[in-house]
């Protein structure tokens, strides 16, 4: 049988001198993993260049039901990105966002609003002309909603400690050491009270990005098993800081 969908392509495991074994991410059935091979040949309809990571693509898949890995027999580019791929800065971001989901996204069928977040949002990435040196961090807090794990921003004079393990601010330091202290409670209610804004000019300095990048990471550990180091980091941290 023969299936047709959009995807967003994550990683591809070479298996051969010409076949690889790719996670992508899928309008209709959510994360999957394909057999697909390719040619280097004017006529291939599959191309090495058709699966970059992060290509958002058209897809035609040759379905088995018995089958562990079914085969994507065509592939299309839906929206050849212009900067994501040219730009140093942008492409750090978009490869550790890409490392992100790989950790994050689950096989848990259809979610065509996530799927529709995702793709949407490394568009505006590729477009944006100015001010997106903090974007991943907004990538994180809004994917979290997506996730089911968003954070109750309940700060006020008096809920002034962000507690990592429950998602709220709360009146006093919890009983353990996963939470952030005042300053740094200030700042993260303020990216999640603005976190779905297109601009975030000003929002936050160097420094303050460098820190809530690293708590919103320890964040994600709270709440997303195996969520482990990544090892896009200190590129991104890096390249951002020079």
């Amino acid at each position: 049988m023969l299936l047709k969908t959009q995807g967003i392509i994550l990683n591809n495991v070479k298996y051969g001198d010409k076949k690889v074994i790719s996670k992508i991410y899928t309008l209709h059935y959510g994360l999957q993993t394909y057999a697909i091979n390719f040619g280097t040949t004017q006529k291939s309809k599959i191309k090495p260049a058709h699966l970059q990571p992060l290509n958002q693509v058209d897809l035609e898949i040759f379905f088995k039901e018995k089958n562990e890995v079914n085969r994507v027999t065509e592939i299309r580019i839906l929206y050849p990105y212009t900067e994501l791929n040219r730009n140093i800065n942008k492409n750090c971001i978009a490869v550790f966002l890409n490392e992100v989901l790989l950790k994050s996204l689950r096989e848990s069928g259809s979610n065509e609003i996530l799927f529709d977040f995702v793709t949407f949002s490394f568009q505006q990435l590729d477009k944006k002309e100015k001010d997106y040196n903090s974007f991943h961090l907004f990538f994180l807090i809004e994917l979290s909603q997506h996730l089911g794990f968003f954070a109750q921003n309940n700060f006020s004079d008096s809920h002034t400690y962000f507690n990592l393990m429950d998602g709220r601010f709360e009146e006093k330091p919890p009983p353990h050491a996963n939470y952030l202290d005042i300053n740094d409670s200030a700042v993260f209610s303020r990216m999640l009270a603005n976190y779905n804004e297109y601009e975030h000019s000003g929002l936050i300095n160097s420094a303050e990005r460098t820190k809530q990048l690293n708590l919103l990471l320890q964040y994600y550990r709270f709440h997303i098993p195996g969520f482990n180091e990544l090892k896009t980091l200190s590129v991104l941290q890096s390249t951002l800081a020079g």
